[in-house]
């Protein structure tokens, strides 16, 4: 059952996860689960070099 195929399904989940995102409570924990994973250096390192420009 491929259900990202399906028009009707595709827009409910994408309805959901807007209305989701706009909730601040819900902002507010991710927020503070991705400050925590930062506090970790080795997390840090991992991400620092994913997101740079070099190869």
């Amino acid at each position: 059952n491929n259900h990202g195929q399906d028009p009707e399904y595709r827009a409910k989940m994408s309805a959901a996860i807007k209305k989701r995102g706009q909730d601040p409570e819900y902002r507010a924990k991710i927020s503070a689960a991705a400050k925590e994973r930062y506090q970790d250096p080795e997390y840090r390192a991992k991400m620092k070099a994913s997101h740079s420009k070099e190869p």
